[in-house]
């Protein structure tokens, strides 16, 4: 008996499982999976995908029925005929499956890459530029991927929006920023911190945030808070 043209592999990932069939000699492109599905799925190990496809259950047309209940993907490469025969190859196992117990849940998209393809899309030169090819594109890559990671950026706290606002008015002074800083306690904690130092150090000491501003570094301290201060999302309880 002839080895089948067709492979068929099983994915898994935090949602449940699924299968694909390609072509027996093509490369499993997970890429392409990924954005189809919108999910991280991954193949079952050698000894996992093995274990599974030995069971006897997979002997009979019931089984058969159960395992293709799965999600199941195709290479558009693929000519799925009414009866057509799949291996695993971690198992050995090979499939007879009948194409319309397919059609209620099949996708099918260009899932894998072969050898060729590959080779067309290597470098070619000295090692040098196949390795500064190499490192340029994972840098793009890695930052597009970063980029499609960043759901939206993280708001400044309303204490240093409440700054930024007042530092826009030319009328405002310090009495309208010591309530401000009054009402976030790690700021006024870091403004009691500088005015210690012995940079910002005023005569006689300093104990108390509206005596810490009647110096004259209140801008300056103003600015350092929103340029130090980390960014975070803003809570519900900073909503309210």
């Amino acid at each position: 008996m002839s080895k089948p043209s067709l492979r068929i592999v099983m994915l898994s990932d935090n949602q449940g499982r699924a299968l694909v069939i390609l072509p027996y000699n093509e490369l499993l492109n997970l890429v392409s999976i990924w954005k189809l599905t919108h999910r991280q799925l991954q193949p079952l190990s050698e000894h996992d995908a093995a274990a599974f496809f030995s069971q006897s259950a997979l002997d009979n047309s019931k089984g058969i029925e159960q395992l293709l209940a799965l999600p199941v993907l195709t290479d558009s490469e693929c000519s799925l005929t009414d009866q057509f025969d799949v291996i695993e190859p971690n198992s050995g196992r090979i499939l007879t499956l009948n194409a319309a117990m397919l059609t209620d849940h099949l996708q099918q998209c260009k899932l894998s890459i072969g050898t060729d393809a590959i080779e067309a899309k290597q470098v070619r030169g000295s090692d040098v530029t196949v390795i500064t090819r190499a490192v340029e594109k994972f840098t793009t890559l890695r930052i597009k991927q970063r980029l499609e990671d960043t759901l939206g950026l993280p708001t400044l706290p309303p204490t240093a929006l409440k700054i930024i606002e007042l530092r826009a008015n030319p009328n405002a002074g310090i009495d309208d920023l010591v309530p401000i800083v009054l009402m976030d306690p790690s700021l006024s904690a870091q403004v009691m911190s500088w005015a210690a130092s012995p940079y910002y150090a005023a005569p006689g000491g300093v104990n108390s945030i509206p005596h810490r501003h009647t110096t004259r570094q209140h801008p300056i301290l103003a600015a350092s808070y929103i340029l130090r201060h980390p960014c975070r999302k803003t809570s519900q309880a900073d909503a309210r």
